[in-house]
């Protein structure tokens, strides 16, 4: 056998020869999508630190109940759109990759077509929908993410390969928070502790109210369902101003509540705490498990705080006076949850000895006891140590 036959050349000729009849067996590849970019440029009714960061996603604030219940408007970008693509066709993903047509078929629901949007040939489209045309505004579903897939399309829906995509995920949150619990209230002079237990949760802050004399501090306010949505403008079921309805300025907690202050209603509607002697107060008519809405709070702490200091002269305050102060827990979609119990807050003439020597926290003194209430042995002792020395100091003179 001649070995000239298999040189280089020879070799040449055989790929050119069969490459062409191997090309037609072999099934041709899919081109490899083009990458669409989708970025959030405005949602209605939110501070700039509220927007996403990054393209592709609204996670770091989720869509909460009264986006949904308000149909919030979103303007997004969709960047990067190829030339001949006249539609942009938007799905919600049930669990599946809507960029495959297999999953756009029809067959098992697991891609849902929303709406188009032409793109008018540009390569940069501006695209702008209610909350509620992107996602499942459903009440009452914890916190989830769907996946909102864009297409470069040329028909709606689209059920073929398409050139290119994007996609949005969506944080959404429709429950509300529990109310915190384990309300304490008590008394003093410029300060008095209120307590709380924290709700289960990532939560975002909480929100305080106060109620004095009845009458909801900051004026406003109105009471609707907790099982449904505020009105976006902050209307609810009952239109106007909490009623004094039900409300007994004289009735108070149970008496048999520790001395640490635990607050507590009853069927009249007033809270009450114990704090060495029952505090009652008069809630206006709101009550445990309201939802208060278009409200101004009187302060507003973090999410993980559990305590906060009341000065009873900036709610207006004179001695002998008392204030129900409820808390709101808001979640990280700004879900409000239902008030909590009240506690009981009164303003009382103070000792003031404490204070002025700094032995409060230190040596146990009863900063905030009432005139007449029990002086610590230190306190005491701090009395007699100065007495003393104010004692020296005048028979030194005498002798003079």
């Amino acid at each position: 056998m001649d070995r000239t036959l298999l040189g280089p050349e020879v070799m040449r000729r055989l790929v050119r020869t069969l490459l062409p009849a191997a090309a037609l067996l072999l099934p041709a590849a899919a081109a490899e999508a083009q990458t669409m970019t989708v970025c959030i440029e405005l949602i209605e009714g939110r501070d700039a630190d509220e927007l996403p960061s990054e393209c592709g996603m609204i996670t770091n604030v989720p869509i909460g109940i009264d986006e949904c219940e308000a149909n919030t408007r979103i303007r997004m970008q969709v960047n990067n759109v190829p030339a001949g693509a006249s539609l942009l066709d938007f799905w919600r993903s049930q669990g599946s990759d809507c960029s495959q047509s297999l999953e756009r078929d029809g067959e098992d629901d697991t891609c849902l077509p929303l709406f188009a949007e032409e793109t008018a040939d540009q390569a940069e489209v501006d695209v702008t929908v209610g909350v509620q045309d992107l996602v499942d505004c459903t009440l009452g579903q914890p916190m989830q993410t769907s996946t909102i897939y864009v297409l470069a399309a040329d028909t709606s829906p689209e059920r073929g390969e398409v050139s290119a995509f994007g996609t949005l995920t969506i944080a959404v949150d429709t429950a509300r928070p529990d109310a915190p619990t384990d309300m304490e209230g008590g008394r003093g002079d410029t300060s008095i502790p209120v307590k709380w237990d924290l709700s289960a949760g990532n939560l975002f802050e909480h929100r305080i109210y106060a109620v004095v004399g009845g009458t909801l501090v900051g004026g406003g306010g109105a009471i609707a369902d907790a099982g449904a949505p505020a009105d976006a403008g902050g209307g609810g079921e009952d239109a106007g101003p909490p009623s004094d309805a039900g409300t007994d300025a004289g009735m108070t907690s149970d008496a048999g509540t520790d001395a640490g202050g635990t607050g507590g209603t009853d069927a009249g509607g007033t809270g009450g705490t114990d704090a060495g002697g029952t505090v009652a107060c008069d809630t206006g008519g709101l009550s445990a498990g309201d939802l208060l809405v278009d409200a101004d709070p009187v302060e507003v702490v973090g999410g993980t705080v559990s305590e906060v200091d009341i000065d009873p002269r900036d709610l207006g305050l004179g001695f002998g006076e008392s204030a129900a102060i409820f808390v709101v827990a808001v979640d990280q979609a700004r879900n409000e949850s239902p008030l909590s119990e009240p506690a009981c807050i009164e303003r009382v003439e103070t000792i003031g000895f404490c204070e002025r020597i700094g032995g409060c926290e230190d040596e146990g003194c009863t900063c905030g006891a009432a005139p007449g209430a029990a002086r610590s042995p230190v306190a005491l002792g701090w009395v007699a140590a100065l007495a003393a020395g104010a004692l020296v100091v005048v028979r030194r003179r005498r002798r003079r």
